[in-house]
């Protein structure tokens, strides 16, 4: 019999609470801050311009599907100068004006995450929302994906493959017990989650031209990577592993992107979000509509105008370097190459928008004497006798 009870409370463990961060019946309320921006790194300190976006967060469960809905939303522009992606940024939301009418619209509109054995695999939605209001939801059903192993090989460090905004990747959990202030006979747990997404087994394709620059298959420039991101996300949890309330989220990131060439400018974008727990209560759990649009996955949607551009597969180290650093006669050979294909019968709207791109790249290179060269071997200057 002992072993049948120990047998059972195992099973439960691992199945009855399966989602151990929820209770049915109950809508959780929390206050929600996000802070997106872009800017061109400096040395000492980066220009970001974005948007800040604050409201309420409510959440239920039932199951197995987690039903999210936004509300109160503002918004907030900012354009300053930071020292870092991770710097707090205080926002006045009172003198700003809200969102966007079609953004405040898509985003206020519900959204369920789908669970299964424990983890959110993907989204339902209402369907006719614009992709930035897709991208916005599974980027918060990404910051409530805790995935808590049964058998821990330590018990405060793990890692686990985990499907977030940025695709399958390698997760590293950071575990610690602290004490809790309110009630000294109750646990909280601060975990520390960090994705790591240069080692991923699949992630969204990341589409750039590689107009100013070339593949250099010979040359000894510095091996380097275009794009890189970070991630780091930190949780306060009251409760054990097994049976939990998310009291606070806090989440940073960073991506970079340096277009094929070491000595080129860098973009970076900052990411910021805040979730802290104000109220629960008890309420019903909204419904999903039968024609409820399904999602697989967390990972960003692309707009499909982006396939019809050329892309590089940005896990994979290049070596480019920029037309600038070559010399003249082989800038003008290159440069007389795309005048060739510049032709009155070119059939492919986004080839002929490229070559021109690459041509103006060579171009601008040029000073007057490299334009003179280029034009007395090139082009037919003769004047016509006038009568």
């Amino acid at each position: 019999i002992m072993k049948v009870t120990v047998g059972l409370l195992a099973l439960c463990l691992a199945l009855c609470n399966a989602n151990p961060g929820w209770k049915e019946g109950k809508e959780y309320i929390y206050d929600y801050e996000a802070k997106f921006g872009t800017g061109v790194a400096d040395p000492v300190v980066t220009q970001f311009a974005g948007r800040g976006i604050r409201g309420k967060l409510h959440v239920y469960y039932k199951d197995d599907h987690l039903a999210v809905k936004f509300t109160d939303l503002k918004g907030a522009p900012f354009n300053t100068r930071l020292a870092s992606v991770f710097e707090v940024l205080d926002l006045d939301y009172k003198t700003i004006p809200d969102l966007p009418e079609k953004v405040k619209e898509d985003i206020s509109k519900p959204f369920w995450g789908v669970i299964r054995d424990g983890k959110i695999v993907g989204m339902k939605h209402t369907g006719a929302e614009i992709p930035e209001a897709l991208n916005y939801k599974l980027s918060t059903l990404s910051l409530f994906q805790l995935i808590f192993p049964t058998e821990l090989p330590h018990e405060h460090y793990y890692v686990v493959n985990e499907t977030s905004i940025g695709g399958d990747c390698e997760t590293t959990y950071m575990i610690a017990h602290v004490p809790n202030e309110a009630n000294p006979k109750a646990e909280v747990l601060n975990v520390t989650k960090n994705h790591w997404f240069d080692r991923c087994s699949w992630r969204p394709h990341q589409f750039f031209s590689s107009a100013n620059g070339h593949h250099c298959e010979h040359c000894k420039e510095e091996d380097f990577k275009s794009f890189k991101a970070v991630s780091r996300i930190d949780y306060e949890l009251h409760g054990t592993k097994n049976e939990y309330t998310i009291e606070h989220i806090h989440s940073n990131g960073g991506i970079s992107y340096t277009p094929f060439t070491t000595n080129g400018q860098t973009v970076m974008m900052l990411t910021n979000q805040t979730v802290l727990l104000s109220e629960i209560k008890d309420a019903a759990f909204p419904a999903i509509p039968g024609d409820a649009h399904e999602v697989e996955g967390l990972h960003a949607i692309m707009k499909s105008e982006h396939l019809d551009l050329d892309h590089v597969d940005l896990k994979v180290n290049h070596y480019y370097h920029s037309v600038n650093y070559l010399p003249l006669e082989k800038r003008i050979e290159k440069a007389e190459a795309l005048l060739e294909k510049l032709t009155p019968d070119f059939a492919d709207y986004n080839e002929l928008a490229r070559t021109v791109q690459k041509f103006g790249h060579i171009f601008q290179s040029f000073d007057y004497e490299d334009y003179v060269k280029f034009f007395s071997k090139n082009i037919n200057l003769e004047e016509k006798a006038t009568p």
